[in-house]
C-alpha cells in the first residue's frame, strides 16, 4: 500500500512541474504585431496610374531590298462591250450553270504546289461524281474513250476516260478542249456537238485524285506541248454582288528577260490605303516546261477578280518587286514585272 501511494505522488509532482514549465508560451518566439492601417478607398487619378501602360515596340528595318519595278501595263481596247473577248473568251463554263464554277486555286494551270506535284496542264473542277460534263463550245468529238493505251496526255492512264472536241480555228490556230477522269462518255468519235451538250460525266478515272474534271485547252495543235491557260479562254464569272470581274495575267522576267518560273507571287485587295490580308491569293508562275499563249507571253493569270485596287508582289533574284494596279469592271490587265540589273 505505502508502495502505491508513493508512486501516485511521484505522477502528481511530475505533472505540476510540467504545468509549472512546459504549458506557458515563450514569449520571446511570437511575432510583433504589425499595426494595420484602415483601408483607403481609390481615386479616380489612382485607378488611372494603374491601367495607363505605355508599351512600345520598334519595328526593324526589312533585311530585303524593296523596288518598284517599271511595270509595262496594257489595256487594250475591246472590241465589243465584254473587254474578255480581246481573250478569245470563247468558252463556256464546262460545268451546268447551276453548280459553282469556280476552278480549284490550289492546282491551276502551269504550276505544281511548289514542288509536290508534276506541272499542270489544265484547270480542275471539283464537283460530286456523276456530275454533268458539258461541251465548252461548238466542235466535233475527235477522241471519246479511255488512254490506257495511247496517251494523250504525261503517261498512259492519264486522264482515264476523256473526251476531246475539236473547235473551230483561233485564227489560223487548231482549237482543242479536253475533259479528263470521267465517269462515263456521253459522246463517240466523230460527233458534232453543240455549246453546252452533254459530253460525260465527272468521275476519278486515270490517275485522278478524288473526283474533279480535268479541263484542258490545246492552241496550235493536239499535242502536250500545245496547252494553254483555260482561264484566257473560259467566259469571266460575277463576282457575288452580280457584277462583271476583271483578269490579270502577265510574266516575271530576270534581268537577262528570260521568264521566271515557278516564282512565288502574292496578290492582295487594297481598301483606302490598307491591304487586306484576308483577302489574299498565292500563285507560282508557271513551270518551265510550259506553254504560254503565244501571243500574250503570260506565266501566270489571275481571273475572275473584283474589280477594285491590288497590290502583285514577287521576289527575283532575292528582291521583293510590287506593283500596285486598279481593276475596272470586265477589264483586263497585262503586266510585266523585270528585275532590274
Amino acid at each position: 500500500m505505502t508502495r502505491i501511494l508513493k508512486y501516485l505522488l511521484k505522477i502528481l509532482l511530475f505533472f505540476l512541474l510540467f504545468l509549472s514549465t512546459g504549458c506557458q508560451p515563450d514569449l520571446e518566439f511570437l511575432p510583433t504585431p504589425i499595426p494595420q492601417e484602415p483601408p483607403v478607398e481609390p481615386t479616380q487619378a489612382s485607378l488611372l496610374s494603374l491601367t495607363q501602360v505605355t508599351i512600345t515596340h520598334q519595328v526593324p528595318s526589312p533585311t530585303f531590298p524593296l523596288k518598284s519595278p517599271t511595270a509595262l501595263i496594257e489595256t487594250p481596247t475591246p472590241p465589243t462591250s465584254n473587254p474578255a473577248n480581246n481573250f478569245s473568251a470563247i468558252l463556256e463554263s464546262p460545268i451546268p450553270a447551276d453548280f459553282p464554277q469556280n476552278v480549284d486555286a490550289s492546282y491551276l494551270y502551269g504550276t505544281t504546289q511548289n514542288g509536290l506535284r508534276i506541272p499542270h496542264d489544265g484547270v480542275e473542277f471539283y464537283q460530286p461524281f456523276g456530275t454533268p460534263v458539258l461541251a465548252a463550245a461548238d466542235g466535233k468529238v475527235i477522241f471519246s474513250g479511255t488512254d490506257e493505251i495511247n496517251a494523250w496526255g504525261r503517261f498512259t492512264n492519264f486522264y482515264g476516260n476523256l473526251v476531246i472536241v475539236q473547235h473551230s480555228n483561233l485564227g489560223n490556230a487548231p482549237f482543242y478542249s479536253l475533259y479528263g477522269h470521267l465517269s462515263s462518255l456521253a459522246v463517240k468519235n466523230g460527233d458534232t456537238v453543240r455549246q453546252g451538250d452533254l459530253v460525260g460525266a465527272i468521275g476519278a478515272s486515270g490517275g485522278a485524285f478524288g473526283s474533279h474534271l480535268h479541263f484542258e485547252v490545246r492552241l496550235g495543235g493536239n499535242e502536250l506541248k500545245h496547252t494553254a491557260n483555260p482561264l484566257l479562254f473560259l467566259q469571266l464569272l460575277t463576282d457575288k454582288n452580280g457584277q462583271e470581274t476583271g483578269i490579270l495575267l502577265g510574266n516575271i522576267r530576270d534581268n537577262k528577260g528570260a521568264l521566271v518560273p515557278s516564282a512565288n507571287l502574292v496578290l492582295q485587295k487594297v481598301v483606302e490605303g490598307r491591304i487586306i490580308l484576308e483577302e489574299s491569293l498565292y500563285q507560282e508562275t508557271y513551270s518551265k516546261d510550259i506553254p504560254s499563249h503565244p501571243e500574250w507571253q503570260e506565266n501566270f493569270v489571275f481571273a475572275n477578280l473584283t474589280p477594285g485596287e491590288y497590290r502583285i508582289s514577287t521576289f527575283i533574284n532575292q528582291v521583293l518587286y510590287e506593283q500596285f494596279i486598279s481593276l475596272q469592271t470586265g477589264q483586263f490587265i497585262n503586266i510585266q514585272l523585270k528585275a532590274e540589273d
